[in-house]
């Protein structure tokens, strides 16, 4: 009984939602998905392997990262970055938040006001948002790949 016990704690332990944030998160993540920061992918990669270990799925041109977090006062859920060899650099956020309140958050936070630009809006920097369904905004940014990975 003590070990399935200690099994229990230990999958508790090592599962990615029972992992916190690192500090530098809303910094190095919230820059970056503003397009305030370069994008490089194979760091970010790296950055969330540790942060929230393993990616927990490859959909999509990106791997995907459970994070139970918040920036800029909006709830995130997952965290993704490009794929090794993709023409293109990206890391984003999915955020459980319907896109006109996640920019009047980001707005509020950051002075960065986004515009709408067909059917998402962009931040003068050039970051993305964009509803995901009725309840939820992918906020991103994306570049042309400047290395091959």
């Amino acid at each position: 009984m003590r070990l399935t016990a200690l099994s229990a704690l230990t999958l508790c332990v090592l599962s990615p939602l029972a992992h916190a944030a690192p500090t530098t998160f809303g910094q190095v993540v919230g820059q970056a998905v503003l397009c305030m920061d370069a994008i490089d992918a194979p760091f970010f990669r790296s950055y969330l392997t540790q942060a929230f270990h393993q990616p927990y799925k490859t959909q999509g041109g990106a791997e995907w990262f459970s994070a139970n977090t918040t920036l800029f006062g909006v709830s995130v859920t997952d965290i993704f970055v490009s794929v090794p060899g993709s023409r293109y650099a990206f890391v984003g956020a999915l955020l459980a938040s319907n896109a006109q309140t996640a920019a009047r958050r980001i707005t509020a936070a950051t002075g960065l006001a986004y515009a709408p630009d067909g059917a998402q809006e962009r931040s003068p920097a050039g970051g993305y948002l964009i509803s995901y369904g009725s309840s939820q905004s992918k906020l991103f940014c994306v570049t042309r790949s400047t290395r091959w990975f």
